[in-house]
């Protein structure tokens, strides 16, 4: 897979592909989630990093504390504004880093290593970042992309397979919104295959909408449903199987409210059933689930938006008032 550059007002980044057998020289301030350090802390690359720091990973810890407490280590280490900063983790490591690296000197470089399936195809792409406040997801953040992104697939080997799963819904996501012919591809597609076509994919958007203003809100396919399926199962669910079932909910609604054909219909809850229908949804709060939606920083003039299917390939933003959520949720019950 070659690797590429995506065009970022921030400065062009690239996007490289290796493998542990490759030369990798890792430069930079290490910031490891503490899993992935020990588990491969004896790997000869490893070895290179010098006096990593290391965190515990949770939804919890995506917060404003932690950003406090990372930026006093980076004080201790004589950090400055000539500094640069690695990440090596999943999303939630890549957020920490990245919302650090923009606010402290008031911008310092970083560069991220995703270590799961879902950061690999989806996040660490197109420069987000976001933490929690009072339980509420993704409430703070900025934008601010990484000089490199480097993918490499050693990580495979030690992911559970709810991680295999959660990175899987995220790029059959970008899939669906591509168009058939992207959709159709996608079930012939090798696993390395799947990871670069939909960084490709997603490349596309991002570079046409880096500040969230137009085409990237199709990428919230799934995410109102998820995030708030998330919120209130007590983050027990990852990420990307959330906005599995975010999707599938999603096209239940677009059914009901009468915005996608059978056909389409069909074809696409086939495709996602084919691997949610494997999966165990956690017990969830529904009063809780009804406050997330209402809670949910895409909304807009004190409407929900979901963005619902019409058809393979094109979606569309749909708002609806609070007085109306009752009936929609319905539509999944």
């Amino acid at each position: 897979m070659n690797s590429f550059k995506v065009k970022s007002q921030f400065g062009d980044y690239l996007v490289e592909f290796k493998s542990f057998k490759d030369d990798l020289t890792l430069k930079g301030i290490p910031v490891i989630d503490k899993n992935v350090w020990e588990l491969y802390k004896e790997n000869s690359v490893f070895k290179t990093l010098n006096d990593p720091i290391i965190i515990e990973i949770n939804e919890e810890n995506k917060s404003l504390k932690s950003i406090e407490k990372l930026s006093r280590k980076l004080i201790q280490k004589g950090a400055n504004k000539e500094s640069h900063l690695l990440a090596i983790g999943g999303g939630i490591t890549q957020e920490l880093v990245s919302f650090l690296a923009s606010i402290f000197y008031r911008g310092i470089k970083w560069s991220f290593i995703p270590t799961t399936l879902l950061s690999q195809v989806d996040s660490c792409l197109g420069g987000k970042n976001s933490i929690n406040i009072d339980g509420f997801k993704n409430m703070l953040g900025t934008f601010y992309p990484p000089r490199k992104i480097t993918i490499i697939n050693d990580f495979f080997k030690s992911l559970e397979q709810s991680h295999l799963d959660s990175g899987y819904f995220e790029m059959l996501k970008i899939h669906l919104l591509s168009g058939k012919e992207e959709f159709d591809k996608f079930k012939s597609l090798s696993l390395e295959e799947k990871i670069y076509n939909s960084l490709i994919l997603k490349k596309k958007i991002v570079e046409q909408d880096e500040k969230d203003k137009k085409e990237r809100w199709k990428l919230n396919l799934g995410h109102t449903v998820g995030h708030a399926l998330e919120a209130s199962s007590q983050s027990s669910l990852p990420h990307g199987i959330a906005v599995g079932f975010g999707m599938l909910w999603e096209l239940e609604i677009s059914k009901g409210l009468k915005l996608i054909k059978d056909e389409d219909y069909s074809v696409i809850k086939n495709q996602i059933l084919d691997r949610v229908s494997k999966i165990e949804i956690p017990n969830y709060d529904h009063e809780k689930f009804k406050q997330a939606l209402l809670k949910d920083k895409k909304n807009s003039e004190g409407n929900i938006n979901f963005i619902l299917f019409k058809s393979i390939g094109e979606v569309t933003l749909k708002s609806i008032p609070p007085e109306e959520i009752s009936e929609v949720l319905s539509f999944i019950s």
